[in-house]
């Protein structure tokens, strides 16, 4: 498969390094194209050339194997209309880049399809902002398996102020990005965040969640822990907030304290062996809850502070060794002790 099979549709980084010349004429022969839409039932459509395309910033990356997969069964007849928008002067794709792309490939993997596909009947979505895009493009794809990092990546583009999924990206992206410096990514990478639905839900359902991921983050950061592999994963970042639920109003300094030391003192890999050997049969996110509060709980003990009462539930359940929760996860069920049995440290 050559290079230019693929990456026919132009992207936004590509359209930057364009002239200036180049781009006139692309709004030139856009603004012509447009002009030739019709309405039905209320919609514009038209028949888009692939050559006026451009991928916005905010659309996901191009899965190759996918693209390859429709179009080695690209049928004409069959085709879902794609969505489009134009503004600033260029068509851009809101819903339907693998779609393109599968048609630009067809005569390749489809023996049926003898000629390079270079058009498709597109809806036409005109006086519509970038922003509004943005919007269009995570509705459009509700139903669809949209990846939360997309998700968050086009609701914090569109920059929309009464959207309730667009607010909580921007307070993810001024308290993660902005305040502590750490990039959110598709990829999983030391130093940066990948599992951006852990925040993004807590910055949708919490009415104090700044205050929480700023916790939350400090932690990490201040530990350094955040450079750890995996040291920003769901689990942890999710523990974290049931800590914080738990300390907020009551000696919130002695747990940050404690939460400090104990990720300076641990890898990711550490930790869990330490969450099995107190807490055997459930889900990480439920021992690191008990084994952060185990520890804390300790140190308030020797502060001469008496802990909350599920504080000291975590501390008597670590000595006994017993599963303080019902298992939550299929792997955690099936290790868990039959009913009538305690497990018991190896």
């Amino acid at each position: 498969m050559r290079k230019n099979e693929v990456n026919a549709i132009r992207t936004e980084e590509e359209l930057a390094n364009m002239s200036s010349a180049e781009i006139t004429k692309l709004k030139k022969e856009s603004a012509q194209a447009v002009s030739k839409a019709i309405v039905v039932d209320h919609a514009r459509v038209m028949s888009v050339s692939f050559k006026l395309l451009n991928v916005p910033s905010h659309q996901r990356r191009l899965d190759i194997k996918r693209a390859a997969i429709i179009a080695s069964a690209w049928d004409n007849s069959n085709c879902q209309i794609i969505s489009v928008a134009y503004y600033d002067g260029l068509l851009w794709i809101i819903d339907g880049m693998h779609r393109v792309n599968a048609a630009i490939m067809a005569h390749i993997h489809n023996p049926e399809i003898k000629k390079p596909i270079t058009s498709l009947c597109c809806q036409l979505f005109v006086e519509k902002s970038r922003e509004e895009c943005c919007l269009i493009f995570v509705y459009q794809n509700e139903k669809k398996s949209l990846k939360p990092y997309d998700r968050y990546k086009a609701l914090l583009l569109s920059g929309n102020k009464r959207n309730k999924g667009a607010i909580a990206a921007q307070l993810v992206f001024d308290i993660i990005t902005r305040k502590y410096g750490i990039m959110i990514q598709d990829n999983e990478q030391r130093g940066c965040l990948s599992a951006v639905q852990a925040p993004f839900v807590m910055a949708q359902r919490r009415p104090d969640a700044k205050e929480a991921l700023d916790w939350i983050f400090s932690v990490l950061v201040n530990s350094d822990f955040y450079h750890q592999e995996s040291g920003m994963a769901a689990d942890i970042i999710r523990g974290m907030e049931d800590i914080y639920d738990t300390f907020k109003d009551y000696h919130l300094g002695v747990a940050t304290k404690v939460c400090i030391n104990i990720f300076e003192d641990n890898t990711y890999k550490t930790l869990l062996s330490k969450y099995a050997k107190y807490y055997q049969g459930i889900d990480k996110r439920t021992a690191i809850k008990h084994y952060f509060k185990k520890c804390i709980g300790e140190q308030m003990l020797k502060d001469g502070i008496t802990p909350p009462p599920t504080v000291i539930q975590a501390i008597d359940l670590s000595k006994a060794g017993v599963v303080p929760a019902k298992p939550t996860t299929k792997k955690a069920k099936k290790n868990a002790p039959k009913k009538g049995t305690t497990s018991k440290n190896k």
